[in-house]
């Protein structure tokens, strides 16, 4: 006889895994070290913004700054002279890739000293007053120390920065926890270790749920074990990809393994549970073949609705997100491997010998385990089925009414991607950040850069002074979120009250003040830069906005343009031609993420509808039947987005990322319901009855992979990383409605005249369907028609085809005993 596939082919399958492991913990290992996280790239290099500041970079490029004070850091101070002096040692010292890290050290004393020296008209107060609410406090003491890196680190690079700048403030009496720390390295350095305490602590959790709920599910290690290293071998090939693709990890993208793995684990409960129906029907030989013959179209087409809602994150604009959804896709049809190949040369090796050893003892609905008995999620749907079938015209229009409710509710959704907002209140970084802007002052950077044309602008040194000058004022006092805004005027003896003089003609005070400014130029090399380029001669007025404030960052920049743009338009009414303004800075690329997250959010949401529905279409051979099983499938989306807008929710970045992979897995289950529906249709049901039909074979399955993937996922809400944990409790939220709108919304759509559109058969039904009651239970789908021995329907052989046999029926569970026509089961229906 000829020895069927995986008698020939198991030990091959189990070879070449192992010859791969050592690859798939390769690329997992360094995919994890290149995590790397920057908020202002998060926009792709096209985008106006984008290209604004990188422009301003290469003029200013002092912006990669550590601003660290303590208690104890006043003005004078031992221990910030001590710590000062220890940091400039590090300035030459090669502390990465034999590189120094450290490029200068600023503090407010020196500074102080440097301005007195070059400008004596300035005293020592009228400095410090200039100065507050940036390097000295409110307070006129308070102060901070200003590292400057050499560039924009990220990783291990980074976390190694940090951890010098902690060592070195050790060493000098500061405390770990006086010690505060604020500036963009900072930032990133947070969302670096928040991102892997995640993935670590939480990735954790998320595989004992899984395991535990693998456990209560099949009550055997043996499968346990199978299922476990399936999906623990998809999370480690996904991150691998990433590697193995030259992409780099970010702490949006860490939150993928877990997504992967718990994807993989429904997967694996789906196969075995084909396998099991396969050990009843036919016993152990050729059980993973037959097994395979029934699972892979539903499991295909599973994968594939799954990975295009992630895709659709694709069309979005914000990097991260695009970067999830592109892996996480990747990473979802590189588990088909696994599950069509591995897992079956296991359940080869490994067979279930005692389920094999019961085969044809007792009868009705069992477990999921071998032998276990699981008969409560039966009664339990069936109850709730019987009700949904009976009742579908007011189940139909109650959940049409909810959608259009919860619709009108996602109309009002706003966004939000503070930076601060990435972080949970407990996290280090928020009371870091509080501290420095209660004791100095706003710490969120906002640049005004004014761009005068050499040839065109007729504007003396002094006069741009004093331009310079103006803008900073009407900043600080005219724009409540600026606390303070610092610009070469801050630095320089004030140029006088004239604002401008017409004509051409300067005066001689003018003159020399310019000669005396131009002689001093080097002092102002932060705020005055050349764009040899262009010919344009750059002023930058740098304002500070609080990083905790709810700013509404669309309104504040126009306030911005609103007290910047009169005053440009004075010099220019006036004569003065040549000059321009260019706004940049992290406050417009948040607010630009902002709009592309709303944006992508839509439209990613309705490129996987459309991609879905397509595919639905196909399977179901029909375009009014795909198109009308879609509307089940926003009912989760719908609702839960519709009560955020209800509720004042913010959608961040992590709830962004839900909406399409929702949208994705909804569609697996309705798959299987409608391939039961259409199953019981060709078993001569009606269309309650057909109904009825899919709630005994796949409720189960459905209940029990949404438990495990949803409180898999939810483990995240745990996360002290905002989108992380929005990502946790937004995909248990979404799965739950998911099964809601599964196993009550569509039943009761079938159930309706709009069932007609599933049946392709026609014609009469042999049975009508009436749920089961005392008084009637004539054509009761559970106990057969009346009079007639329960016969079991028989899903194998000639007469089904791959499509046939439902995708994830309740494992280890007879098929309720239908009566069967003498004629075959119509392949065109299925």
């Amino acid at each position: 006889m000829k020895q069927s596939f995986f008698t020939r082919r198991s030990l091959l399958i189990l070879m070449v895994l192992a010859f791969s492991l050592s690859f798939i913990f390769m690329g997992t290992r360094r995919a994890l070290r290149s995590n790397r996280n920057d908020v202002k790239k998060w926009l792709p290099d096209g985008f106006q913004e984008t290209l604004d500041h990188a422009w301003f970079e290469s003029h200013f490029p002092h912006e990669q700054f550590i601003l660290m004070s303590w208690d104890k850091c006043k003005l004078g101070d031992p221990s910030l002279e001590l710590m000062t002096k220890k940091m400039e040692r590090l300035t030459k010292e090669p502390l990465v890739a034999g590189q120094p890290v450290f490029k200068d050290v600023i503090t407010a004393e020196r500074l102080i000293g440097e301005i007195q020296s070059s400008f004596k008209s300035l005293d020592r107060q009228a400095i410090i007053e200039r100065l507050k609410g940036s390097l000295i406090g409110p307070d006129g003491e308070q102060t901070c120390l200003v590292v400057t890196l050499r560039e924009a680190f990220h990783g291990e690079e980074l976390a190694a920065a940090m951890a010098t700048v902690r060592a070195v403030a050790a060493q000098s009496g500061i405390l770990p926890d006086e010690l505060h720390l604020g500036g963009p390295p900072v930032d990133n350095a947070a969302i670096d270790y928040e991102g892997k305490r995640t993935l670590i602590r939480l990735a954790g959790w998320s595989a004992v749920i899984g395991l535990g709920l693998s456990w209560l599910c099949f009550r055997s290690a043996r499968l346990t074990a199978m299922i476990f290293s399936c999906a623990i071998l998809a999370a480690g090939v996904g991150l691998a990809i990433v590697y193995f693709t030259g992409g780099m990890v970010d702490a949006i993208l860490l939150s993928m393994p877990s997504l992967v793995y718990v994807l993989a684990m429904s997967g694996a409960i789906h196969i075995i549970n084909y396998y099991h129906d396969a050990v009843r029907e036919n016993g152990l030989e050729g059980a993973p073949e037959k097994c395979l013959s029934h699972a892979w179209v539903p499991c295909l087409v599973a994968a594939i609705t799954t990975a295009l809602g992630l895709i659709s994150l694709c069309y979005s604009n914000l990097i991260p997100i695009r970067n999830f959804g592109l892996y996480s896709a990747l990473g979802v049809l590189a588990t088909l491997p696994l599950l069509f190949l591995v897992l079956p040369a296991c359940l080869h090796f490994w067979p279930s010998r005692k389920l094999a050893e019961e085969r044809g003892h007792g009868s009705g609905p069992t477990a999921v385990a071998e032998g276990v008995d699981e008969s409560l999620f039966i009664k339990v749907w069936r109850i709730i089925g019987g009700n949904v079938i009976r009742h579908n015209a007011l189940v139909s229009v109650v959940c049409l009414l909810g959608m259009i409710f919860f619709a009108y509710g996602a109309t009002r959704i706003d966004t939000s991607i503070s930076l601060m907002k990435l972080f949970s209140p407990e996290a280090r970084i928020l009371a870091d950040y509080a501290w420095l802007e209660k004791h100095l002052g706003p710490l969120v950077p906002v640049e005004v850069v004014i761009r005068l044309d050499d040839e065109k602008c007729k504007l003396d040194l002094a006069q741009r002074m004093r331009l310079a000058r103006d803008i900073e004022e009407a900043l600080e006092f005219e724009l409540e979120e600026v606390g303070e805004a610092l610009s070469a005027a801050t630095f320089a003896p004030s140029p006088g009250k004239t604002r401008f003089q017409r004509g051409r003609r300067h005066s001689a005070a003018d003159r020399t003040y310019g000669k005396f400014i131009e002689k001093n130029r080097e002092r102002f090399r932060e705020y005055l830069s050349i764009d040899e380029e262009k010919g344009e001669e750059l002023w930058r007025i740098s304002a500070r906005v609080n990083a905790l404030g709810d700013i509404d960052y669309g309104g504040f920049i126009k306030h911005l343009k609103g007290v910047v743009d009169p005053i440009l338009d004075e010099y220019k009414a006036a004569g003065f031609k040549g000059i321009d303004v260019t706004y940049t800075g992290l406050v417009p690329l948040v607010y630009k993420a902002q709009r592309e997250l709303l944006t992508g959010l839509f439209k990613s949401l309705e490129l996987a509808f459309v991609l879905i529905a397509v595919v639905m279409m196909l399977v179901l051979r029909s375009f009014s039947a795909g198109l009308l099983s879609m509307i089940p499938n926003l009912f989760p989306v719908v609702v839960i987005f519709g009560a955020m807008g209800w509720m004042g929710i913010l959608v961040d970045v992590g709830t962004m990322m839900t909406a399409s992979v929702a949208l994705g897995v909804a569609v697996d289950d309705t798959v299987h319901y409608l391939r039961w529906f259409r199953i019981g249709l060709d078993q001569g049901y009606d269309r309650k009855g057909a109904a009825m039909v899919a709630y005994e074979r796949c409720a189960t399955a459905m209940s029990q992979t949404t438990l495990i993937g949803g409180l898999g996922l939810s483990v995240f809400a745990l996360s002290t990383f905002t989108p992380t944990q929005r990502f946790g409790y937004m995909m248990l939220a979404l799965l739950l409605a998911a099964l809601f709108g599964d196993l009550i919304f569509l039943p009761a759509l079938l159930s309706g005249p709009l069932g007609r559109f599933f049946d392709r058969g026609g014609g009469k039904r042999t049975h009508d369907h009436l749920p089961p009651s005392d008084e009637n239970r004539r054509a009761s789908p559970i106990e057969g028609p009346p009079h007639s021995a329960p016969v079991r329907p028989h899903y194998s052989g000639e007469d089904t085809v791959a499509g046939d046999m439902p995708s994830g029926g309740n494992p280890g569970e007879s098929p309720p005993t239908l009566p069967l026509r003498p004629k075959r089961v119509p392949r065109s229906r299925v």
